[in-house]
C-alpha cells in the first residue's frame, strides 16, 4: 500500500505539471497566432510556428517522461509490474494511433 501511495503521489505530481505546461501552451500558442496575424513575410512565420511547434513538442516530451517515471521505476523492481506498465503504454499507444 505505501508503494503504492507513493506511485501515486508522483503520478499526482506529474500530472500537475502536465496541466500547468497545457495551459502555458496555450497561451503562447495564442502569443504565436498574434505574432503570426503581424508577419511580413513567409520565412518569418514558418520561423515563429516552428520554434512554437518545438517548445511544445519539448514540454510534452518532458511531461510523458515525468509520467512515467514512477511507473517505469517500480517497474524495473518488480517483473510482474513491468508487465503491466508496458500493456498499460501499449493500449495507450494504440488509442492514440486510432
Amino acid at each position: 500500500m505505501g508503494e503504492q501511495a507513493r506511485v501515486l503521489a508522483a503520478f499526482q505530481a506529474a500530472s500537475e505539471r502536465w496541466v500547468e505546461h497545457r495551459r502555458h501552451d496555450f497561451e503562447t500558442g495564442v502569443a504565436t497566432m498574434q505574432q503570426l496575424a503581424s508577419c511580413k513575410d513567409l520565412g518569418e512565420a514558418a520561423s515563429i510556428q516552428q520554434k512554437w511547434v518545438a517548445e511544445c513538442a519539448h514540454s510534452l516530451a518532458a511531461d510523458w517522461i515525468a509520467l512515467m517515471n514512477p511507473a517505469t521505476a517500480r517497474a524495473t523492481r518488480e517483473p510482474q509490474a513491468a508487465r503491466k506498465v508496458a500493456i498499460s503504454v501499449t493500449k495507450v499507444t494504440e488509442k492514440t494511433a486510432a
